[in-house]
């Protein structure tokens, strides 16, 4: 009886302590292959160049058209709650900057509760972060993460010049904590 007991206080301390450290979700792991499901006027390829990690995938975008865009609608991942960074990796070739917008839709979708973060992507390789915490939606209120999402994308109105492009990696949700460790 008591090494029962003892195994259940071990399986106990265990799940604390699993639960208590930082978590990471790839929203789409392009490593194993994967690519986000939808776009308009914007080609989505996987590609070995400026991946983030040796070995690893980036997925090439290649704009072509006015109103381009690509993500996921509905997300094959679309639960966000326990996770506080938005964070990627990215390669723009060009010597200009690349400016875009991350739009994040709630469920129900609700322009007033939506999130349209900018994002500038300066030449070279960089790595980009958006603290979902601090981030402010259309409406000037803080986004609730209870919730699904029921799209996120990047996307332009504008369509910049022909030959545009410019590669992601390693894009991901993590923790507080994980961001600490940063």
């Amino acid at each position: 009886m008591k090494l029962q007991h003892i195994f259940s206080i071990l399986i106990a301390i265990f799940c604390i302590t699993f639960t208590a450290s930082a978590k990471k979700m790839y929203i789409v792991n392009f490593d194993k292959g994967t690519i986000p499901t939808d776009n308009n006027n914007c080609d989505v390829s996987l590609s070995e160049e400026h991946a983030s990690s040796k070995g690893g995938m980036s997925i090439l975008v290649a704009p072509s058209g006015p109103g381009w865009w690509f993500g996921e609608c509905p997300p094959m991942k679309a639960v966000w709650d326990g996770y506080q960074f938005l964070r990627f990796d990215a390669f723009n070739p060009s010597d200009k900057p690349i400016t875009m917008v991350l739009l994040i839709k709630p469920k129900p979708n609700e322009y007033e509760k939506r999130i349209d973060w900018e994002i500038t992507l300066k030449p070279g390789q960089g790595s980009y972060e958006m603290d979902m915490y601090k981030v402010k939606t259309n409406n000037k209120g803080h986004f609730i993460w209870k919730n699904e999402i029921s799209q996120w994308a990047w996307c332009s109105g504008e369509f910049t010049k022909s030959g545009l492009k410019f590669y992601v990696s390693n894009l991901r949700l993590e923790s507080e904590d994980e961001g600490k460790k940063k």
